[in-house]
C-alpha cells in the first residue's frame, strides 16, 4: 500500500513541477512578447544574443543541442536541460527569433521528470510521462498530450498501469499551468457535412504535403551547410526591417488567431516560413510547431481559395494541425487536439488530413 502512495504522489508530483515550469513560462513568453512588440529596437540585439547562446553551448554538455527524439531514445536527459531551455527559448523570443513552445514544454518535462529517476517502478515511464505533461501544459490539451508522448514511441510497451500514471500526471500538468497562466482561445469551426467536405479535405490535404515538403527539406539542407548563428541573425533583422515583418517574429499567437478567421494571403505564410527556417536551423530554442499551426493555416487556407471554398476557419483549422500531425508524425494526437479546442467533426477531418499528409510526406519529420 506503501508503495503505490509513493508512486501515485511521485507521479502527481511530477505533474505538478512540469506544470509550473509551462505555466511559468507561457506567463514569462507573454510579458518579454509584449515587452518586443513595443521596443521593436531590441530585435538589434539578436545577434548578440546568439553570439553569446553559441558560446555558452560550447562550454556545456552536447545533450543541451538536442532535441526531443534524443531524449526519447536515450532517456537520460539531464536535470540542467529544463532551466537551460527554459532560459534560452525565452532568449529567442525575447529578441526576435520566429520558434515556437511545444519544444520547450516537452523537454522542460522530461527533463524534470528525471527527479524521481531512482524510483524503479516508475524509470521506464519517467520520459513519456514528462513528454505527456510537457506537451498537456504547455497547449492546454490534456489528452491530445498523452497521445502525442505514446505516438512519439509508436504505441510500444502499452499497459493499463503506463497509461494511469501518464493520464494522471499529464492532467495535473494541465491543471497546474491553468492557474498560473491561460491558455491560447481559438475561434469555433462550423462543419457543414456535404459533397464541398471532400474539396476541403483535398485542399488541405494538398497544403500539407507541400508545405510540410518544403519546410523538411529547407530545414535539413540549412543544417547540412552549417550557417554562422552571428551572420544569419543579421539576415533575420534585416528581414525584419526592410519588409516591415516584425509581426512575423516571435511566437505570433495573435498571428495564428487572426489567420483563423481572415485570408491574409500567401505573404504570411512566405515570411513566417523564412524567419522560421532561419530561427531553427541555427540552433536557437523553441520549437517548431506554433510556426507550422500559423504556416499551415495560411497555406491551407490560400490553396483553399483557388478552390473557391470560402470557410476560412475550417480551411485553416485543418491546415493548421494536418500540417503538425503530418510533419510529427502524430496524426492521433492532431485529431485529439482538433477535439480539444475545435470540435469532434474537426477532429475527424484534422485526423485524415494529417494521415494523408504524413503518408505523403513519408520519413519526413521535424522529430527525427
Amino acid at each position: 500500500m506503501r508503495k503505490i502512495f509513493t508512486n501515485l504522489l511521485s507521479v502527481i508530483l511530477i505533474g505538478i513541477i512540469s506544470g509550473v515550469f509551462s505555466g511559468t513560462f507561457l506567463f514569462l513568453l507573454e510579458k518579454i512578447t509584449n515587452f518586443r512588440t513595443s521596443h521593436s529596437w531590441i530585435i538589434f540585439l539578436l545577434p548578440i544574443f546568439g553570439f553569446l547562446y553559441k558560446k555558452s553551448l560550447n562550454k556545456l554538455p552536447d545533450e543541451m543541442s538536442h532535441g526531443m527524439m534524443h531524449i526519447l531514445e536515450s532517456r537520460r536527459p539531464s536535470l540542467l536541460l529544463a532551466p537551460f531551455i527554459f532560459l534560452a527559448s525565452l532568449g529567442t523570443h525575447l529578441f526576435g527569433g520566429s520558434a515556437g513552445r511545444e519544444g520547450v514544454g516537452v523537454i522542460m518535462g522530461a527533463s524534470s521528470s528525471q527527479v524521481f529517476k531512482r524510483n524503479k517502478d516508475l524509470k521506464e515511464f519517467l520520459i513519456p510521462m514528462g513528454m505527456a505533461c510537457g506537451f498537456a501544459s504547455i497547449f492546454g490539451t490534456p489528452l491530445a498530450g498523452i497521445v502525442f508522448c505514446f505516438e512519439l514511441e509508436k504505441f510500444k510497451t502499452l499497459s493499463l498501469k503506463k497509461v494511469f500514471f501518464i493520464s494522471l500526471s499529464a492532467y495535473v500538468s494541465h491543471f497546474i499551468s491553468g492557474v498560473i497562466t491561460h491558455h491560447t482561445s481559438y475561434p469555433e469551426v462550423m462543419v457543414e457535412w456535404g459533397p464541398q467536405l471532400i474539396t476541403h479535405l483535398i485542399a488541405s490535404s494538398l497544403a500539407v504535403i507541400i508545405a510540410g515538403y518544403l519546410f523538411f527539406e529547407a530545414m535539413k539542407k540549412l543544417h547540412k551547410v552549417g550557417l554562422n548563428i552571428f551572420w544569419v541573425s543579421v539576415l533575420i533583422v534585416g528581414i525584419v526591417f526592410l519588409f516591415d515583418a516584425e509581426k512575423y517574429t516571435g511566437l505570433g499567437l495573435p498571428l495564428l488567431q487572426e489567420s483563423l478567421t481572415t485570408d491574409m494571403g500567401i505573404k504570411v505564410f512566405f515570411y513566417k516560413f523564412i524567419l522560421t527556417v532561419l530561427t531553427l536551423s541555427v540552433g536557437y530554442k523553441g520549437g517548431e510547431v506554433t510556426p507550422l499551426f500559423i504556416m499551415g493555416a495560411n497555406f491551407s487556407t490560400f490553396i483553399s481559395n483557388q478552390f473557391g471554398l470560402k470557410n476560412i476557419t475550417l480551411s485553416g483549422g485543418l491546415g493548421m494541425l494536418g500540417l503538425f500531425g503530418a510533419l510529427a508524425h502524430t496524426p492521433f494526437a492532431a485529431g485529439f487536439m482538433a477535439l480539444e479546442i475545435f470540435n469532434w467533426e474537426t477532429a475527424i477531418l484534422v485526423f485524415i488530413t494529417s494521415f494523408i499528409g504524413r503518408a505523403a510526406l513519408r520519413k519526413r519529420s521535424i522529430y527525427h
